[in-house]
């Protein structure tokens, strides 16, 4: 019992358990054995469970890598005779491997020997062989006597081979690594570095990681002679320091490093080389983010409106004009004094002598209205008269969009022959087409599972319901109630839920776009009302109808949900009004006529189509508000 108890403080967990087990197979009812194998497996399962933790924080971080490479960098040619300056130690070291190359061993014969030996003969050689006679010094670092008389393994037989490549073969048998340096040659253990290459270096913590790395502290100062049944608390608990290098198990700890947590402080300070620290960096960086991700879970949602408007307008038109007092194809113009009206198949009905087998007028009911000489006052008779449009008239007014910039007067070209033709005629034409977008880029902050609102709209309020007041000798009132907002533009309703083990996001997406059309118009009653006695009654009132408003809309709606991974964006579209305007005037019968009549006919039209388009981009942010890309950033520059 008491070989096992020293085995389970030293955390040596296996030989452990396998003494608690034949204490057990001696004495099944050995109350102390039963109790400390059951506390070994339990320091071994949360052994296992932080490697395997700390395995899948590495694994997330070498995808997050393998997706998101460096950038490119495109590198500049270099001038010839132009390049990097070496360090004066880097020349030296480049000298030294070059006269390892130099020297060549002629015979080297060893079998079962230790590397001490080795090195003796191959220093002793290299004096001999070296044409500079200088040599070359080959140091055993990292290794005592005892463990430099271990290294007896290495059985090699080589002619005329350099001493960099015998240096390579020879390391590799007795499972070393050597470094080149500039005055020496150091051969040392694989898992060997010199204590100056080792850092030291303290990191922050927050407190859910080191809730972990505690769960991990080397050591226990249960299992004493007092804590017969496991009663005493454990070293872990005191707030004192803890080795927590176990915690990062896939990282290499060579000798001299170290991993010390403190928990009163939440600090970390990691003795260990540049490489292995990077390494270290990267766990507690992924280990941060899981746990900021579980504690806050918030998500910041960008939504981006863009309307694309087209407009197209289209107008060609005729307008034919009569002129002179003159007499054409058997019609003749009235002079001014006379009231004739134009009778077909018959001359004027007045005494006054005209040309002509009948008379135009422009007004038949007030009489003639002189037409004048175009060349003197211009003053015609359109054969439209004052019914006839164009695109300014015809069509209303736009409120918003690119249309409501169109609308300008057409362009007129007039064609006139006075003197042997009395009629002009103008022709207006007008092609236009134009395009613009609308962009809103709003942003709002929720926690997951809570609904966020983003309104783009025009808040006007609009009643519901009227009161029809009547009463004795009074007109009825007709009053409007029930008022409510309205909002008219485009309403956006999303509901964010994180997944924090996929790194997704669950968007329950609500768009809806309401415009304002028109009123109904619905008739409460009269404008009215009688007054008087039994016997006489009189009625008060233009007995006009009271009409009563009721706005009705357009509404245009989505609702669809979608997972998104971290930081993704989702585009919805389809959102599309359309509508066409045209106008047509013409001259009756003629506008009629097949071909002909087209110069007639005034005609235009009008087309709008709006198509909105909406984005919305979901990305998980801490309780400060920043993703993981901008603590990554944060990370880097503090590090820099």
């Amino acid at each position: 019992m008491s070989r096992g108890l020293a085995y389970y403080r030293e955390g040596q967990m296996d030989k452990a358990e396998a003494v608690f087990e034949a204490v057990l197979a001696e004495d099944p009812y050995n109350r102390r054995a039963m109790e400390y194998l059951k506390r070994t497996a339990q320091k071994q399962s949360a052994t296992e469970i932080a490697k395997q933790r700390a395995s899948r924080a590495q694994a997330i971080s070498d995808v997050d890598a393998s997706w998101n490479p460096d950038a490119k960098v495109i590198a500049v040619p270099e001038e010839e005779g132009t390049g990097p300056v070496k360090t004066a130690e880097e020349l030296a070291i480049e000298a030294m491997t070059a006269r390892l190359q130099s020297i060549m061993i002629p015979s080297l014969d060893f079998r079962d020997a230790n590397i001490k030996d080795v090195v003796l003969f191959l220093t002793e050689t290299c004096r001999r062989q070296d044409p500079t006679k200088q040599g070359v010094n080959i140091l055993l670092l990292g290794m005592d006597d005892s463990m430099a008389a271990d290294q007896n393994n290495i059985t090699i037989s080589i002619r005329d081979m350099s001493l960099y490549e015998a240096l390579q073969y020879i390391v590799e048998m007795a499972s070393l690594k050597f470094d080149v340096q500039a005055k020496a040659v150091a051969v040392m253990p694989v898992g060997y570095v010199p204590p100056t290459d080792l850092k030291l270096i303290s990191y922050d913590v927050i407190p859910e990681v080191g809730a972990e790395l505690e769960s991990m502290a080397g050591g226990d100062s249960g299992g004493g002679v007092d804590d017969l049944f496991g009663d005493a608390s454990s070293s872990s608990s005191d707030g004192g320091p803890a080795d927590v290098a176990g915690f990062f198990s896939i990282v290499d700890w060579p000798e001299g490093s170290s991993a010390i947590y403190q928990p009163n402080f939440h600090k970390l300070f990691v003795k260990n080389t540049p490489k292995n620290l990077k390494a270290v960096e990267s766990i507690l960086a992924d280990l941060e983010d899981e746990a900021i991700k579980k504690r806050s879970q918030q998500v910041e949602i960008e939504a981006k409106f863009v309307e694309y408007n087209e407009g197209a307008l289209e107008e060609l038109g005729f307008n034919w004009t009569l002129m002179d007092d003159g007499s054409f194809a058997g019609l003749g113009f009235a002079p001014s004094s006379s009231k004739t009206y134009y009778q077909p198949g018959q001359g004027p009905t007045s005494s006054t002598t005209l040309p002509g087998g009948g008379t135009l007028y422009n007004d038949p009911t007030t009489g003639y209205t002189a037409i004048g000489d175009p060349q003197s006052t211009g003053v015609g008779q359109s054969l439209f008269g004052s019914g006839q449009r164009n695109n300014t008239t015809a069509f209303g007014a736009v409120q918003s969009g690119i249309l409501g910039a169109m609308g300008g007067a057409p362009a007129e070209m007039i064609l006139r022959n006075s003197s042997s033709f009395p009629f002009d005629v103008a022709i207006t034409a007008m092609e236009q087409e134009g395009t613009a977008d609308v962009l809103s880029a709003p942003k709002v902050t929720t926690k997951s599972g809570n609904e966020a609102i983003i309104r783009v709209v025009e808040v006007h309020r609009y009643p519901q319901d009227y009161d029809v007041e009547t009463g004795q000798r009074t007109a009825p009132v007709v009053k409007p109630q029930d008022w409510e907002d309205y909002d008219l533009g485009v309403v956006l309703k999303v509901t964010p839920v994180v997944d924090a083990e996929s790194n997704t996001i669950d968007l329950d997406l609500q768009p809806e776009i309401t415009k304002f059309i028109d009123f109904d118009i619905y008739i409460a009653g009269f404008n009215a009302y009688e007054s008087g006695g039994n016997n006489s009654s009189e009625v008060f009132g233009n007995s006009a109808p009271l009409e009563i408003k009721m706005p009705y809309f357009e509404t245009r709606a989505i609702q669809t949900q979608v997972t998104i991974a971290d930081g993704s964006t989702v585009v919805m579209g389809g959102l599309v009004d359309e509508r066409t305007e045209t106008f047509r005037d013409q001259v009756p019968f003629l506008g009629d006529i097949p071909y002909i009549g087209r110069l007639f006919r005034s005609e235009g039209s009008r087309s709008a189509k709006k198509n909105l388009v909406i984005s919305v981009k979901a990305t998980q942010v801490d309780d400060r508000g920043m993703t993981r890309d901008q603590r990554e950033m944060q990370r880097q520059a503090a590090a820099n």
